[in-house]
Order: structure tokens, then C-alpha cells, then sequence
């Protein structure tokens, strides 16, 4: 007699067990890879939308001639070429407001 029931654990029983703790842990693995890479890809899109606010306010500090923000600007380590979409420049909003001093 067996004793408690008398299940029998065969060598496929095993082996079969064993390819599904490998199967859950390869799942497991694949899920914290998609996360991070989700998480990645949120932070880059994020910086892209904090880089392209600056711009907007170099734009606007450029037309009102706040000097001492576009230095900030630069020392943040964006380029004085910046430009929006539209091709508009720091210089070309500078000139456009008047603001001798940032030219």
C-alpha cells in the first residue's frame, strides 16, 4: 500500500512541473522587461515634452528680452539655433520683440 492515497509522481509528472515553474518565471521576466521599457519610453516622452516647453519659454523670454533666462537656457545646455516647428528662432523673436540686448 502507498499509504496517503496512493498517487504515483512519475519522471513526466516532474518534468512537466518543472517546465511550467520555468514557463511562469520566463513570464514573470518578460512582464518586468515590458514594464521597464514602458517605463523608459514614458520618461523619454517626457523629457521631450519638458525640453519642448523650454523652448516655448526661450521663444517668449527671447521676444520680451530676458536675457538673464535664455543664459539659464543655454547653461542648461540647449543650443542657441533653437527653433520651434515653424522654424521661428531665438534671434528671429528677439529681433521681431525688440529686444536689442538678446541680439
Amino acid at each position: 500500500d502507498g499509504g496517503a492515497g496512493g498517487a504515483e509522481i512519475t519522471g513526466d509528472d516532474e518534468l512537466a512541473f518543472e517546465l511550467n515553474q520555468q514557463e511562469l518565471l520566463f513570464q514573470k521576466c518578460m512582464r518586468a522587461r515590458l514594464e521597464r521599457e514602458a517605463k523608459i519610453k514614458l520618461q523619454k516622452q517626457q523629457k521631450k515634452e519638458a525640453d519642448e516647453k523650454k523652448r516655448r519659454e526661450a521663444l517668449e523670454n527671447a521676444f520680451d528680452g530676458e536675457l538673464d533666462r535664455l543664459l539659464n537656457f543655454f547653461g542648461d545646455g540647449f543650443d542657441i539655433e533653437t527653433a520651434d516647428g515653424y522654424g521661428t528662432t531665438l534671434l528671429s523673436e528677439a529681433s521681431a520683440g525688440g529686444a536689442v540686448d538678446c541680439i
